[in-house]
């Protein structure tokens, strides 16, 4: 696998010439996990942060009763774990591979000087980090304020526009995640997550095959995503 072109497509390092990006890759630690493997836990000490080349991660926390509720779903050439490059000495969260995945992990100490001697580095991590802090935000916003019809429309949306595939009169979305994961994802249970998903195949929205969903009604969804008045018949 070219590191480097992978590298190439992660916000963090947009816009840096290939001599740079050379450089910066000479001081990462590349790594492949297996599926469900867990590659930092909460309280472990936040030695540096990671970019997933290949796969899928998920940064979840337990509650006292262990469970689980995930935070954001890792796709490739995305970062996590960077707030610790400034802050805390420990990981706030898991992260744990969904499938076979391949991260690279830079250093704290060493990558806070690469810092120093480039500032459009320095502009792309502030603004990985903002994203970071807006997509806290929309977790703090969905979970407290939306419903789960809502949240469940919001997450259909988001697959089909990372996976779907368009058809004659549908859009395929082949789903990475269990349904359990995606209950946890939206932050409910399997019971009512089943629940929603009946009520959607009866208004003829959508329709389920295994690992598979059909959206038929792609404006139904945006509808409730925006929690119109959008009525099931």
């Amino acid at each position: 696998m070219d590191y480097v072109s992978e590298l190439k497509k992660c916000l963090i390092f947009s816009g840096l010439n290939q001599e740079d990006i050379i450089e910066i890759a000479k001081t990462a630690k590349f790594k492949t996990y297996p599926k469900k493997t867990i590659i930092f836990s909460e309280g472990d000490p936040a030695t540096g942060f990671y970019v997933l080349i290949s796969g899928m991660v998920k940064i979840y926390k337990l509650s006292p009763d262990s469970r689980e509720q995930i935070l954001h779903i890792i796709n490739p050439h995305n970062t996590f774990a960077e707030a610790s490059i400034f802050i805390g000495n420990t990981y706030p969260a898991f992260a744990e591979t969904i499938i076979d995945s391949t991260v690279a992990f830079f250093e704290k100490n060493s990558f806070l000087k690469t810092l120093e001697c480039n500032p459009k580095l320095s502009l792309n991590l502030i603004i990985s980090l903002s994203l970071m802090l807006k997509r806290v935000i929309d977790l703090v916003d969905n979970l407290s304020l939306k419903s789960v019809d809502t949240r469940l429309a919001e997450f259909l949306l988001n697959e089909a526009a990372i996976r779907g595939e368009k058809k004659d009169n549908h859009i395929e979305v082949e789903l990475i995640l269990t349904k359990t994961e995606i209950a946890k994802k939206i932050g409910t249970v399997n019971e009512t997550l089943s629940r929603t998903l009946k009520k959607f195949k009866e208004a003829g929205i959508i329709d389920t095959e295994k690992n598979k969903i059909y959206i038929y009604n792609i404006k139904a969804l945006q509808e409730i995503k925006e929690q119109t008045s959008f009525k099931m018949y």
